[in-house]
């Protein structure tokens, strides 16, 4: 049998890519943009701004930029920063992917100008992951999906 140039090529593009095959959801090894490790800095968030956010923006439906600065409870951990050029001040509040919040769902959760919350620095140790990521452990994101992308009969 002789192969052709181009069925060589597609040789070349497929045999890796069944090598790769599934195995019922289970992931074994090195995957693309992890396994990532984190350290974490505790802290707490001050919301010092909400406002309605631009029509062109990421946005749930009725949409409000959430805008926050962290602080670390020890006030020295920012001597350490892995990442000393990622600023704790002025940060966007997001879900899912990016999104800005819908507006109910970010007031019932409290997050209004000034109040304070449990907060998490974490910045990437190993990985190829976001250097630097903030989690709020006691805001509560159960179900924000609906209320982000709800429709007028669901209101």
């Amino acid at each position: 049998m002789q192969l052709t140039f181009s069925l060589i090529a597609a040789l070349c593009v497929c045999l890796p890519l069944l090598a790769v095959g599934g195995d019922g959801g289970k992931t074994t090894g090195k995957f693309f943009g992890g396994p990532c490790e984190y350290d974490a800095i505790d802290g707490h968030a001050t919301v010092i701004k909400v406002k309605s956010a631009p029509a062109d923006a990421y946005n749930c439906l009725d949409a409000v930029e959430v805008f926050y600065t962290f602080i670390p409870d020890d006030p020295s951990a920012v001597e350490s920063y892995r990442f000393t050029d990622y600023s704790d001040t002025h940060r966007r509040f997001t879900l899912g992917a990016g999104m800005n919040p819908p507006r109910q769902w970010a007031h019932r959760v409290g997050l209004v100008p000034e109040s304070r919350h449990r907060c998490i620095r974490k910045e990437l140790v190993s990985g190829t992951c976001v250097p630097v990521t903030y989690i709020f452990p006691d805001i509560d994101t159960t179900g924000w999906e609906q209320e982000c992308f709800k429709t007028g009969s669901q209101k």
